[in-house]
């Protein structure tokens, strides 16, 4: 095996990604203040120094730490070997301030490696654990050394790191409030303002906090931006969205969004009826809530088990609603009338059907389950030979309809199978995609049936004739008929609805791969969820109604602007706060994100296809022109003029700031 491997078994079985080995490329790399030394890490654990004139190298370092060479703290169970992962340059390059994957960040004197300082919260052990430390970096005028850790907190140091200045901690440290990611709170992006008054924070979800370095204060922090929809709702109480972070904003008559609910937990999954609302937290509780707040709790399972990212487990039916309570056991109650059952596969997808006399399973299996209400007996199972991709009740509930998953991408048929729910016999099969099947719904009326896969199949049933094919991706969202007939297609940067295969209307719409959408209960609106807002169309002409946003801070794109022109390869948000202007980026495994460097004039470089897009940033972003650059970004500063920039392979790049063209 590999001495660095990027791509490897845990000891639990766990699969850590980073496709190729550490070592073959600069990962790592630091430019002086001064613009006269650079650091690049190439070899996992060493930290080489180079003059930018003569190319000379003029120290190494070598960090070492009180976890080398043991066993059971490495992610995947072999001895511990100190890595480096983030890396700064004092201004004149006498220092070097290194994050290192023990949870301690250190300071090192250049000429000779020694040393310095081992910078460390100051409420624990230094090199206790395995912790990476991916956000390190001096103050515009060297003074200070910045350390990000985890729990959204920040060290500020004096320069050779031998005296601490603040120890600055966030209030809600450990709380999270997006889709669970890895290293949720670590501080990925730190910076201190020009006048040394003020430090940022920006954190790998995307949260961020400015503090008062003389006080400690926190006079900023960003939070709700970062909550991603989980679920959209429009109907008689009004429309809003639900959220990971125990949020759910309300607008009535079309007034702005409030926060209605502010639960302060930690949501997967919600869904709406009426003033009601079911939600399932990432940890598997499950809670009833009106939306004047009140709220029961219906279940908190011992083991919460794993859940798909779209896991669809929560319905209401004539009073009935449908939960889990773990991940295999299914309940449905009533009132005082409740009953659980046992599947022996992880749930994924649980719904009622139409007459509400049964409810349907669907999960880590390859078959879907029907079940009676009351009771719970087991009336059928109906089988899909590769697995369940969607499944649907028709409008009558006299029949189910199954989209076969498959095994691994395309290049073979998959098949959707319709079984009469009364017997559990099939009776149509049809086998035209070579794609998974997403997604399946009947139309209104019974007679037809839609299909996603590699494209949308539309079928009349009791001819058993395809009417329609529409072309779609597999970045399509999904589909829906609609009361009248029509069939609402949702893929990447557009809306369309057709009438069998003629095409009715068709705009632009803000629409990606895992946009949360849903059509009003009336069915006269599409609502499409953005970052905390939701925008609304006519169905009827496909005319914008406008869009809703909740208030509060949020960032701004550093790139959305000469994305597409340009073809640019990084990318940052933009923090414009009263306290200064900040970049911030988020983490990803060693090497994958392009590092960018605002410098105090307000002046940033982006990789793009044909070299390094120069952006100035000012109260609008704008280009100053491309200069030669090539490969991964892993270096940038902007010195007396000259813009500096270093790549994968260690190779520094020097050019002249292009002239302002206005």
């Amino acid at each position: 095996m590999d001495r660095h491997p990027k791509f490897q078994a845990a000891g639990d079985g766990t699969l850590l990604l980073n496709f190729g080995r550490y070592g073959e490329e600069v990962e790592v790399a630091a430019i002086s203040g001064d613009g006269r030394r650079v650091l690049t890490v190439h070899a996992v654990g060493i930290a080489e120094v180079w003059d930018t004139t003569s190319g000379e190298k003029l120290g190494e370092l070598r960090p070492e730490s009180p976890l080398q060479g043991t066993k059971g703290t490495a992610p995947v169970g072999e001895e511990f070997e100190v890595f480096i992962e983030a890396a700064a340059l004092s201004r004149d390059g006498s220092t070097a301030l290194l994050g290192l994957n023990d949870g301690t960040a250190g300071t090192f004197r250049v000429s000779d490696g020694t040393r310095l300082a081992t910078l460390h919260p100051p409420s624990e052990q230094p090199a206790s654990s395995w912790s990476v430390i991916r956000a390190v970096a001096y103050s515009p005028d060297g003074a200070f050394a910045l350390v990000g850790f985890s729990g959204r907190s920040v060290g500020v140091w004096s320069e050779h790191g031998d005296r601490l200045i603040a120890f600055l901690e966030a209030p809600a440290a450990s709380k999270l409030v997006g889709r669970p990611f890895v290293r949720d709170t670590l501080v990925s992006s730190v910076a201190m303002s020009a006048d040394a008054h003020w430090v940022f924070a920006g954190n790998v979800d995307m949260t961020s906090t400015i503090w008062d370095v003389r006080s400690g204060r926190v006079v900023f922090e960003a939070m709700d931006h970062a909550e991603a929809i989980v679920s959209l709702f429009d109907n008689a109480e009004g429309f809003g969205w639900a959220t990971t972070g125990g949020t759910v904003w309300l607008s009535r008559g079309d007034a702005s969004p409030t926060k209605a609910i502010a639960s302060g937990e930690h949501w997967a999954e919600a869904r709406f009826a009426g003033s009601s609302f079911l939600t399932r937290g990432f940890a598997a509780k499950i809670k009833r809530w009106e939306l004047s707040g009140h709220h029961e709790s219906l279940c908190e399972p011992a083991e919460p088990g794993f859940w798909a990212d779209k896991a669809e487990t929560l319905a209401f039916h004539d009073g009935w609603i449908l939960y889990p309570q773990g991940g295999k056991r299914v309940g449905v109650r009533r009132g005082t009338e409740a009953f659980t059952i046992d599947r022996d596969a992880q749930l994924v997808t649980a719904r009622f059907s139409p007459d509400g006399k049964a409810f349907a399973t669907a999960g880590w299996k390859d078959d879907v389950e029907l079940w009676a209400i009351p009771g719970g007996r087991l009336l059928h199972k109906f089988p899909s030979p590769g697995g369940v991709g969607d499944f649907a009740f028709s409008p009558d509930g006299a029949q189910l309809a199954i989209g076969e998953l498959g095994h691994g991408g395309g290049g073979y048929v998959r098949h959707v199978y319709v079984y009469e729910t009364a017997t559990g016999h099939e009776v149509h099969r049809h086998a035209e995609h070579e794609w998974q099947v997403a997604r399946v719904a009947f139309s209104p009326d019974g007679h037809g049936l839609a299909s996603l896969g590699d494209d949308i199949v539309v079928w009349e049933l009791d001819r058993r004739r395809v009417i329609a094919r529409i072309a779609a991706n597999r970045s399509t969202t999904g589909f829906q008929f609609l009361r009248d007939g029509r069939l609402l297609v949702l893929d990447q940067g557009r809306a369309r609805v057709f009438r069998g295969d003629q095409k009715l209307l068709e705009w632009e719409a803000p629409v990606r791969f895992e946009t949360r959408w849903c059509v009003s209960d009336d069915g006269h609106t599409l609502n499409i969820g953005m970052n905390q807002a939701v925008v609304r169309f006519d169905l009827g002409t496909g005319a914008v109604r406008g869009t809703w946003a909740a208030a509060m801070p949020r960032p701004e794109s550093v790139t959305n602007a000469i994305a597409r022109q340009f073809e640019t390869r990084a990318g940052a948000a933009l923090w414009r706060t009263e306290h200064g202007v900040y970049l911030h980026q988020s983490d990803g495994p060693r090497g994958w994100v392009q590092p960018l460097h605002l410098s105090p004039e307000g002046i940033v470089a982006v990789p793009a296809k044909d070299g390094a897009a120069v952006l100035r940033v000012a109260a609008a972003i704008s280009m100053l022109g491309l200069v030669p650059f090539d490969g991964k970004l892993r270096a940038s500063r902007v010195v007396d003029g000259e813009i500096l920039l270093v790549n994968e392979r260690g190779r520094l790049f020097r050019h002249r700031l292009p002239a302002h063209d206005g």
